[in-house]
């Protein structure tokens, strides 16, 4: 035994008044009321300990025995000074090498403490390198020490892996002035649990708060009552819980429960892969990638996004924004729709690949599907219209129909003929006893569309625009014929 290899800790302790060294009782008489008080005082003089601890080893590198050692503090107003201006031995009991003492506690302590002193230590006659004294600094060295230089409490040990970090394992309990317990827990390898009644279970898991649970694997969870039970999860606020491994719980009675789910929010249910729930009661419960944004939002299906108050996205790869709107089948006839849009407010579709835009009522304002735009019509109609544009049916060649009237300043129509061939010379103009004879047997002129048709079919407004200016250029012609005719007549009668 010829040294110690590591001196733990050193602290001053802001002069810890360890001994009382005299005591006495004084009788002073002051110009007081009443003026016949005899008062006494009591003087002490403290002086200040230095708590000591280290590791004692030999020359290779083994603990010392048990026993008593004589060791010899020495302290310096310089690093390199070779006059002491204080010293003392003391008789130390050392077991398992380890070194506890309180510096002064033989030989008074008086130094005034007004500047820089170094403490070293002798055993025989070799003295250790000096050390400056101080309370914050040489705690540092608690990270370095080689191994059990703390003297480990009755549930708590103190040890050091093999890179020569601090490993802190067991459990230690304390309590506060209305008995409460708090604990500081390791649950898992390098768990750690704090506060009371805190469970950690799962390896590197963190419990905080009150009446916490970290089971999963690297799992954290704070606030009161949640459970982090999935690997990698989080669960944070107040009786939240994350059970799928990386999902994030946070709020109040939120629940994560699918792979790389989050939950935040008051009552949110998120438990489906990748699902989103935020907000309050929402739920994202489709199987794969559902998101639930709002007040009672629901997201049931795959890959669905529902925004707003009381919305529901039930059908597959379905967008619903705004209150109380709904994608969903319409029943047994239909497919699950994809591709669905609700938004607005009461709006419910239920048809394949198409949009619904609308506001307080079941009929919608605008619908679109599949190259077709409705405009103002009700439900009815347009499930009259999506059924004939899936059977290819009359109203499949149509891209907009409006139920109601347009208005704007200028409508431009593009057409692939005109009425300009009435003026060629190869076109026939029927004699006008024969369009006479038309009308009688058909009630409208030739080429233009009987009224049963149009009322029941509609018209083209271009070709009807065609037809109208053909009849106007056939007028021409029939005045111009007459007006030589009268001319010729004039002639003869002059």
């Amino acid at each position: 035994m010829k040294r110690v290899v590591l001196l733990l800790v050193i602290c001053l302790c802001a002069y810890s008044y360890a001994k009382v060294v005299t005591g006495r009782t004084e009788r002073i008489e002051r110009d007081v009321v009443p003026t016949d008080v005899t008062q006494e005082t009591s003087k002490f003089e403290f002086y200040p300990t230095i708590s000591y601890q280290g590791l004692l080893k030999d020359s290779e590198g083994k603990l010392v025995a048990d026993g008593s050692y004589s060791l010899t503090f020495s302290v310096y107003d310089a690093e390199t000074s070779k006059e002491k201006i204080w010293k003392e031995v003391q008789t130390v009991e050392i077991k398992n090498g380890i070194v506890n003492c309180y510096v002064g506690a033989v030989e008074k302590l008086n130094l005034p403490f007004d500047k820089q002193y170094w403490l070293s230590v002798s055993i025989g006659e070799e003295e250790l390198p000096r050390m400056i004294m101080g309370g914050t600094p040489y705690s540092l060295h608690a990270r370095r020490i080689a191994e059990d230089a703390i003297v480990a409490g009755k549930n708590i040990s103190v040890s050091t892996a093999e890179d020569g970090k601090l490993r802190i394992s067991g459990s230690s309990d304390l309590k506060n002035a209305d008995g409460t317990i708090y604990n500081l827990y390791d649950g898992g390898t390098g768990g750690l649990r704090m506060l009371s009644c805190n469970t950690t279970v799962g390896d590197s898991a963190v419990a905080l708060g009150r009446g916490t649970k970290a089971s999963g694997n690297s799992a954290f969870s704070s606030g009161y009552r949640s459970i982090a039970s999935g690997t990698n999860s989080t669960a944070t606020g107040c009786y939240s819980a994350a059970s799928g491994s990386y999902s994030t719980a946070l709020g109040y009675y939120s629940t994560a429960s699918g792979t790389a789910s989050t939950a935040l929010g008051g009552y949110c249910t998120a438990s489906g892969s990748r699902a989103f729930a935020v907000g309050h009661s929402c739920e994202a419960s489709g199987a794969w990638v559902p998101i639930a944004i709002g007040s009672a939002a629901k997201a049931t299906a795959n890959n669905t996004v529902a925004i707003g108050t009381s919305c529901e996205a039930n059908a597959e790869a379905s967008l619903v924004f705004g209150i109380s709107c709904k994608t969903q089948a319409k029943d047994s006839t239909y497919t699950d729709p994809v591709h669905a849009i609700a938004m607005g407010s009461s709006m419910v579709n239920n048809y394949i690949n198409s949009m619904m835009v609308g506001f307080s009522t079941d009929n919608p304002s605008l619908f679109v599907s599949n190259r077709k735009v409705c405009v103002g019509f009700t439900k009815a109609l347009i499930d009259s219209i999506y059924t004939s544009n899936l059977s290819g049916e009359s109203n499949s060649d149509k891209e907009l129909l409006v139920n109601g009237k347009i208005v704007g300043k200028e409508l431009e129509l593009k057409t692939d003929v005109w009425a300009d061939y009435v003026f060629k010379k190869d076109y026939e103009l029927k004699p006008l006893s024969v369009v006479e004879k038309h009308i009688i047997e058909n009630g409208h002129l030739p080429g233009i569309i009987p009224e049963v048709d149009a009322l029941k079919n509609g018209v083209n407004v271009g070709d009807v625009q065609v037809k109208l200016l053909e009849k106007i250029e056939e007028l021409t012609l029939y005045l111009i014929e007459q007006d030589k005719q009268i001319k010729e007549l004039q002639e003869k009668i002059k």
